[in-house]
């Protein structure tokens, strides 16, 4: 199909970036009105709103776009999935893993070109099921990562900082967040093997990056059919302060208490309830049992020019 027969679909969260997408509407129509094609802005008036145009929309447009941050990414591909429309991402929010990953520029006009050009690659994504201490199932899919325990701990800290974005947010939340860095005892399994210790934190990857930039799951690659895991068995704060610039540039795997492993599942219980975040978003502060399987090749997406970007 050629780009000017394409349907294209701008889901715009005007809260992203800390609010300053509101006048994003103006500079997008600005940018469009170059290319002869047919697209819709609409924008989202609260949470859950982007899931919910993606999913009652997907069947009107080929190309359903994300303007917004990681949550809203997270947001329309829980709408999007399994419906076979392809999904475009425009970063601008606080933190843009995903827009990152996928190699699309924060520059509005450079994203649009990527979008309309329309170069798709099909990849991995996961799917949570949380059990919280009354046994409430929770379903949730998720892009890019999902984070459990001190991770998540950071993720909502970051959700109380209004004026940072990118890497200055993400490190004052962790060190804000080091405050209630204490041990918890986790079960996890994965490839056929039981895993009991007390750990600090466990990010499962479908991609490499999170929280605006650190490498949390290094070698991560959302096409190969399998999560990169990456878990830290407790630390003391000072030994938290020392692996904490690693993440900067993936080389924690070096320290003793760091792991890695691949699997495309992974379960993970405790007696003891935790918070889990999923694509930068809280969706459960009082956990018991999470399960993560993942969705081989089950969505198509628009990269930039540069091309998806697996983790190194």
């Amino acid at each position: 199909m050629k780009s000017d027969e394409r349907r294209f679909l701008f889901i715009v969260n005007p809260e992203a970036g800390r609010g300053r997408s509101r006048k994003i509407d103006s500079i997008l129509c600005s940018a469009l009105k170059h290319y002869n094609i047919h697209f819709l802005i609409q924008r989202t008036a609260g949470a859950g709103d982007a899931t919910h145009i993606a999913q009652t929309r997907a069947d009107e447009f080929d190309v359903v776009v994300a303007v917004g941050g990681d949550g809203t990414s997270n947001e329309v591909a829980n709408g999007l999935l399994g419906s076979g429309a392809t999904m475009g991402v425009i970063p601008c929010g606080s933190g843009n893993d995903f827009g990152k990953m996928l190699g699309m520029s924060r520059n509005i006009e450079r994203a649009v070109a990527d979008i309309v050009a329309c170069r798709t690659e099909r990849i991995d994504s996961g799917r949570v099921k949380l059990r919280d201490e009354e046994d409430r199932l929770t379903l949730r899919s998720f892009v890019n990562s999902i984070g459990i325990g001190f991770d998540a701990v950071v993720a909502y800290e970051s959700q109380q900082l209004k004026n940072l974005r990118g890497i200055p947010l993400y490190f004052l939340s962790v060190l804000r967040s080091l405050k209630r860095l204490k041990p918890h005892s986790f079960e996890m399994a994965l490839n056929g093997i039981e895993h009991k210790d007390n750990y600090s934190l466990v990010c499962v990857g479908n991609g490499g990056r999170e929280g605006g930039g650190f490498l949390m799951t290094p070698g991560a690659d959302p096409r190969d059919g399998l999560f990169r895991i990456c878990s830290v068995r407790h630390v003391s704060m000072l030994r938290a302060l020392r692996i904490l610039p690693t993440l900067l540039t993936g080389r924690h795997g070096r320290f003793a208490e760091v792991e890695f492993f691949d699997s495309p599942r992974v379960r993970i219980g405790s007696s003891k309830p935790f918070v889990v975040h999923c694509d930068g978003e809280i969706i459960g502060t009082a956990n018991k049992h999470v399960e993560v399987e993942l969705n081989a090749k089950s969505l198509e997406v628009v990269v930039g020019a540069p091309g998806l970007r697996a983790a190194t």
